[in-house]
């Protein structure tokens, strides 16, 4: 598990604050582009035939995130 700012899954405003606090100009750009590739899990784990039972468990434990769903809406 990841801790960001003392989140096990971290927040978008912790991301940002994570962000600002080291000087990253670009992190809203960056943490897009991080969603844009883990939003895209599911598609790349049936071309690598990871079975369906493993991508499942993978997939909600990565969109119940509390920055990925901010992220979605």
């Amino acid at each position: 598990m990841t801790s960001v700012e003392g989140e096990g899954q971290p927040s978008l405003a912790s991301l940002q604050r994570l962000g600002q606090r080291l000087g990253v100009d670009d992190a809203d750009s960056i943490v897009q582009q991080v969603f844009q590739a883990v939003e895209a899990w599911p598609d790349f784990a049936v071309e690598q035939e990871i079975p369906s039972g493993q991508i499942n468990t993978i997939w909600q434990g990565i969109s119940q995130g509390a920055a990925f769903a901010a992220l979605r809406q």
